[in-house]
């Protein structure tokens, strides 16, 4: 039986934190940020909290047993801390900025490190839980990482420049990457791809390299995705064109994780969910029949760059130039008169909002550029 509307309404009360398997929506708002929604897909409910360990802070990373590494937004304190047993564990400062942190397994663990790396620096640095000091290395050249994750009690991580995956085996007294493909990941992205985000997660005793693709004038569009699987028998990518209609993958900024969707009511399998920067929505990917749709997952809880009306369907066509977009029954209605080009210029403007390219268009119309220097525009951006 579904959700009924006052099912659906806020509650404000603890949420029922326990190790599952389905991930919550974490959303952040009140004047300072103070305050913490946390909505549960099994249960299609939104609970309202305010934890002061969570009040200011950024989740570098987490562990399905429910700990979190957190780091204060004004300074460069980092502690643990688990939203099951409300545990805190002070971890040292640091100094230097990073751009991949990993929990490699939870604190109770004999193998647990808190990893960061930081590109800009071309370093390493690491720590056990109750450690006085973080340990650093020094990246050697085209280590940079661009993504991470544990598997198998190791730190996988891809490099940045080369797209090969490397393994960080901490049980040398001095870390180094060991490099696992004989061969590096080659550009599969259609042409009008402009920028990726690239993910390596768990699924199913194997691990999973996830490219989530953008386009659009802001490189903003979420155009698909793309899986591959790691052979470690070969050391090779495979290329997975379905996940199976058990398992769903979830994604948020930065990490990613899957799970078994037939035991949850209302998570589709062969899916990906993801969300967008500064948006407040859900959005699924589906593997088969390449559609995105976008699920808002409270009524408390409202878009902040997305459309809340309209079609919520989003379909990925087939033909070169591909775009994604939120339909808005009405929004082109009683145009002004003129050319299919002219008429495509304003409904794309009048979607986006864009002021520039409504510019453009009357730049066109007064005869002051050519259409040939519009189209440029439009396909370069």
């Amino acid at each position: 039986m579904g959700a009924t509307e006052d099912d659906k309404r806020l509650l404000i009360s603890h949420p029922p934190f326990a190790a599952q398997e389905h991930p919550w929506l974490l959303i952040h708002h009140g004047r300072h940020k103070q305050l913490q929604s946390f909505y549960s897909i099994l249960e299609d409910r939104c609970y309202i909290k305010k934890i002061p360990q969570l009040c200011n802070k950024y989740i570098c990373s987490s562990d399905a047993s429910g700990w979190l590494v957190l780091e204060d937004n004004n300074s460069d304190e980092c502690f643990l801390f688990n939203l099951v047993s409300m545990e805190e564990i002070q971890l040292p400062l640091r100094e230097s900025i990073y751009d991949v942190c990993v929990l490699t397994s939870p604190p109770s663990d004999q193998t647990c490190h808190v990893v960061f790396i930081s590109n800009k620096n071309h370093s390493l640095v690491f720590c056990r839980p109750g450690d006085s000091e973080f340990d650093e290395q020094t990246l050697e050249h085209g280590d940079d990482l661009e993504c991470a994750t544990a598997f198998e009690g190791k730190f996988y991580g891809l490099r940045k420049d080369y797209k090969t995956l490397v393994v960080l085996d901490f049980s040398d007294p001095k870390p180094q990457f060991r490099q696992i493909m004989s061969e590096p990941l080659g550009n599969q992205c259609p042409p009008d791809i402009i920028k990726i985000e690239t993910y390596i997660i768990k699924s199913c005793g194997e691990l999973l390299l996830v490219q989530k693709m953008f386009h659009g004038l802001f490189h903003n569009e979420v155009f698909g995705f793309l899986i591959f699987r790691v052979d470690f028998s070969t050391r090779t990518w495979v290329e997975v064109k379905s996940i199976a209609d058990d398992r769903a993958i979830f994604l948020d900024s930065h990490d990613g994780m899957s799970m078994l969707a037939t035991k949850y009511n209302g998570i589709r399998g062969n899916s990906i969910y993801f969300n967008k920067p500064k948006d407040r929505c859900l959005y699924v990917f589906n593997l088969e029949n390449l559609r995105i749709s976008i699920f808002l997952p409270s009524p408390t809880v409202v878009p902040y760059q997305s459309a809340a009306e309209g079609s919520m369907d989003i379909r990925i066509r087939s033909h070169a130039r591909q775009y994604i977009e939120l339909l808005k029954p009405g929004k082109a209605e009683g145009l002004p008169g003129g050319s299919r080009f002219q008429r495509i210029l304003i409904r794309y403007a009048a979607r986006k909002g864009l002021f520039l390219i409504m510019l453009l268009v009357l730049c066109y119309w007064i005869a002051l550029i050519s259409p040939e220097m519009i189209a440029v525009f439009l396909l370069y951006h």
